[in-house]
């Protein structure tokens, strides 16, 4: 089931987070997180839209985050929405998890009034990139650093 996040989700959230940047520390991934909720909620902005998998044993497995980004270097039609992280543990890959979590996101977007989607990956990701070209992304920008997608 793909719901919005709660703070209930804190530690899974982190868990997650912790597996999609191995090479951050946890204290700085759980202070984002505190940090995007307490914007979203605090001040009642709408800059970021956070969405779970609960899977059938009521555990999370996955997550995105998107935002409205005010501006994107290079893109005339700012602002727009972004994946800013998207993850699904390996063992409930391959099941469309991520693609349901991507067009729900999509519909937020869409709420919001914005039409483009757009995400980065690093290069060496390719696994995100066939993922990302499969559900209809086109490469929009390259640099030795990050790969940028849109639809």
């Amino acid at each position: 089931m793909i719901r919005e996040a709660t703070q209930n989700d804190f530690d899974e959230w982190l868990r997650m987070r912790e597996q999609l940047y191995p090479e951050c520390n946890s204290q700085l991934l759980l202070a984002e997180i505190e940090k995007i909720f307490s914007k979203r909620t605090i001040l009642g902005e709408l800059d970021y839209h956070i969405l779970v998998y609960e899977n059938e044993d009521n555990k999370l497995s996955g997550f995105i985050e998107t935002s409205i980004r005010k501006e994107l270097p290079g893109y005339q039609n700012s602002p727009v929405g972004y994946i800013e992280s998207l993850y699904v543990d390996p063992t409930h890959r391959r099941k469309g998890i991520a693609k349901q979590l991507v067009a729900f996101s999509e519909e937020w977007i869409k709420s919001q009034k914005y039409q483009h989607l757009f995400v980065d990956t690093d290069p060496r990701y390719t696994e995100a990139i066939d993922f990302y070209k499969s559900i209809g992304f086109k490469e929009v920008g390259f640099n030795e650093r990050e790969i940028i997608l849109t639809r």
